[in-house]
């Protein structure tokens, strides 16, 4: 009799360790694996504790009530494995009403860069896995019920079950509050977060605060017609000069532009400031700066687009400026670019780019840039032009980064592009080399700008460079800032003195703390203005 209840005991700890490992795990950074965590999951205690209780007046477990509490751990272990897998390498909370939508997208992008095989794999892996687990929680569950048959064993289990229930309850105390170290983060809060995610995005109000303070309008007089340039470098952010194992390169590479440009002339004013997003939700970014907004959620994004809100883009159509937006990865429709006013949008088609293709987004910016300065920059007695392009070559994955062409009268030339690595991103799931693959990304894009300002840009130009977030948690690591760093060019020295009372520093380097949010940078670029 004591063997069998030994042996019970056994078969039930050794169950119920299982289901705490799968419930606690933590994110094995940087990859979409886990590692073993730690403390205990009070949400386990209470799936025994039920269970104990089940079967303390029932005989046996019912097949409905075993497949309820499977479906219950198996979402609980599926929201634990996304939660900490979203943090770790997005560096935010996974938001599936704001996520969700742009699954489709993502899964196209990845199946473009593998083979048919490969995707024949991760199809039967993506059916047999939840299978798999299903089974293995479903025979877990079968195997406690049967423990529990015991009465002993049934009874010493809830009682222990009550007793880390009551435990964790009391670690809300203050004077208990070391108790809470003994316990995982519960994952039910999860799924708690993402029902109200979408109720404030489908109920919360029309006229939400972020829209309540009006943007300001830059006083464009003052620049006499000269060309505006706004430059939205994908996925650049404070952590291209701030972590030792990316900044080094990065820093050699902008004071080299830096001594250059002054050279021909130009002035140079950085700082940073507080993105409204982090990893990714880019439009976010351009949509804050534009509109002098602090868009954070795809809901605002949404009510800002069905909004009178002024934008930069409207402020310089009024004064005669021609507006063009450089939209180098749209492949689809962009309603978007009638609420912000432009009169031409160069997408991937209207670039018209022939040659070989540089991972998921295809088009090297030095191409659209280069294509631009044809089309728009060359005509002979042009309007002025205000200019929106989000770059595209320093998008996650990072990787293949086209060639720089000191030689910009090449950059439209395909065979220009032809010898350099291309085509599919062949190493999407090696994560450790993502650091590596980002710093090469981010050296392409100061060379690019540097490159614009020395070889194509009108001299009189007004050019903005800003990050729109900082890069996924795989290159950022944990604990990174919300910090971007933007830059003003101008050879206007007066302009630049503007910017510098308003918190830049001198140089292409950018130095101190956060200088405000994406509205209040469009504040102060707006009044740098006057």
């Amino acid at each position: 009799m004591l063997k069998g209840t030994v042996a019970r005991l056994l078969i039930a700890v050794t169950v119920c360790a299982g289901f705490n490992a799968a419930l606690t795990f933590q994110n094995a950074w940087p990859s979409l694996w886990v590692a073993p965590g730690a403390g205990l999951s009070v949400e386990l205690l209470v799936v025994i504790a039920l269970l104990a209780l089940y079967l303390e007046r029932r005989p046996a477990m019912g097949r409905l009530a075993s497949w309820c509490l499977t479906a219950f751990l198996f979402l609980l272990i599926v929201g634990r494995y996304f939660a900490v897998t979203a943090h770790a390498l997005f560096g935010r909370s996974i938001n599936l009403y704001f996520d969700l939508p742009h699954l489709p997208e993502v899964v196209a992008m990845t199946a473009g860069a593998r083979s048919v095989w490969e995707i024949l794999f991760f199809s039967l892996a993506a059916l047999a896995l939840p299978a798999a687990m299903l089974l293995l929680i479903r025979w877990g569950i079968g195997a406690l019920a049967r423990c529990f048959a015991d009465v002993s064993t049934r009874r010493l289990s809830a009682g222990l079950a009550t007793a880390g229930i009551l435990a964790f309850a009391a670690a809300f105390l203050p004077a208990l509050g070391a108790v809470s170290k003994g316990f995982a983060r519960p994952i039910s809060p999860v799924y708690a977060q993402q029902v109200e995610f979408a109720a404030d995005a489908l109920f919360g109000p029309e006229t939400p605060d972020f829209l309540s303070q009006p943007a300001v309008e830059p006083d464009v007089a003052t620049l006499k017609g000269a060309d505006v340039f706004v430059l939205f470098l994908e996925s650049y952010g404070e952590v291209a000069y701030r972590v030792p194992e990316i900044s080094a390169d990065i820093r050699t590479r902008a004071d080299q532009a830096d001594r250059s440009l002054r050279a021909k002339g130009w002035y140079i004013a950085s700082g940073f400031f507080t993105s409204p997003t982090f990893g990714g939700g880019s439009w976010l970014a351009h949509s804050s700066f534009l509109a002098g907004a602090v868009v954070s959620q795809n809901r605002d994004y949404q009510l800002l687009l069905s909004s009178n809100r002024h934008t930069f883009v409207r402020s310089f159509e009024r004064a005669g400026y021609r507006t063009v937006a450089l939209m180098p990865g749209l492949k689809l429709a962009w309603p978007e670019g009638q609420f912000y006013g432009f009169d031409k949008i160069y997408d991937a088609s209207t670039l018209g780019y022939a040659g070989p293709a540089f991972g998921w987004w295809t088009i090297p910016d030095q191409f659209t840039l280069g294509r631009f300065a044809e089309r728009e920059m060359q005509v002979p007695d042009r309007k002025p032009l205000f200019v929106v392009y989000p770059t595209v070559m320093s998008h996650m994955p990072f990787t293949p980064v086209p060639p720089y062409l000191p030689d910009w009268t090449r950059a439209l030339d395909p065979a220009a592009y032809a010898g350099a690595a291309r085509g599919p991103v062949d190493s999407l799931g090696d994560w450790k080399a993502a650091r590596g693959s980002y710093r090469r990304a981010m050296v392409y894009d100061i060379a690019l700008v540097e490159g614009f300002l020395a070889e194509e840009a009108p001299k009189d130009a007004l050019v903005v460079a800003l990050g729109d977030h900082q890069p996924p948690g795989i290159v950022s690591g944990a604990g990174a800032t919300w910090l971007v760093p933007v830059h003003i060019f101008s050879r206007d020295e007066n302009r630049i003195a503007a910017f510098r009372k308003r918190g830049f520093r001198d140089g292409f380097v950018p130095a101190g703390g956060s200088l405000g949010d994406f509205a209040l940078l469009h504040r102060k670029v707006a009044e740098a203005l006057k």
